[in-house]
């Protein structure tokens, strides 16, 4: 998108340069002014196809992180469901040793996820001109709060993940041990980080959502993004 976005500012220039120029040699210098003139329509050409394929890989761009961050919100809803039902206090034992396993899905969809590449790749054409800044500033700020949203998944919950499991292996080593205290500990450490994750986890599915809507309405797919969500929430 950035290399499409720069050819458009080459040809804007090129086009007027070339314009002006042969505007300057007109009458003065026929074959050069021709020349240039050439050079004026040639450049249009390239002007108007380095436009579309602007624009068609901006719409590619849109649709892989709306279909990307709808799939980070079907893995966070069923990690959540996870979490939920089978570990808090009453049946934490029964369900420790499932929690690595979890985990490591957990992380490797969400990486298998990942909208990086798609942010790095998106540019506006006139991203820092104050007309777009004023104009397209909800487009701006979806892509800045996907940035955010990135770097909050891909490496804050991972973070709480390893911490996690750390921990529980803290706990079972207390166990083989016979220190019960240090178990007792280690165990409620657990049952805090999970209880962080219930709390921030929510939080992150919501504002996914509220980027998701966005996205759907910039461009139009065969479902809105609330008919989706009901789809997500009946299939978990």
């Amino acid at each position: 998108m950035k290399v499409y976005r720069n050819s458009i500012y080459i040809f804007i220039f090129i086009s007027m340069l070339s314009l002006y120029m042969a505007y300057h040699f007109d009458g003065k210098n026929t074959f050069v002014s021709n020349v240039l003139l050439g050079i004026f329509g040639s450049s249009l050409i390239a002007l108007f196809s380095s436009i579309v394929f602007y624009f068609n890989e901006k719409e590619r761009i849109i649709i892989s992180l709306a279909t990307k961050c709808s799939a980070i919100y079907g893995i966070l809803k069923c990690f959540l469901d996870e979490l939920n039902n089978k570990f808090d206090n009453t049946n934490f034992e029964q369900n420790i040793k499932y929690i690595e396993g979890y985990c490591k899905t957990f992380g490797d969809n969400i990486a298998r996820n990942s909208i990086q590449n798609e942010l790095m790749n998106y540019s506006g054409v006139l991203s820092y001109t104050l007309f777009y800044k004023m104009h397209c500033n909800k487009e701006l700020g979806v892509i800045s709060s996907l940035w955010t949203m990135q770097q909050n998944l891909i490496v804050g919950n991972p973070s709480a993940i390893n911490l996690l499991n750390s921990t529980r292996l803290g706990y079972e080593l207390a166990l083989l041990e016979n220190k019960t205290e240090l178990a007792l500990a280690k165990k409620q450490e657990c049952l805090n980080i999970i209880e962080n994750l219930k709390q921030n986890i929510p939080l992150q599915m919501d504002f996914i959502s509220q980027m998701l809507d966005f996205l759907f309405k910039y461009k139009l797919f065969n479902k809105t993004w609330n008919e989706l969500k009901k789809e997500l929430d009946r299939s978990n």
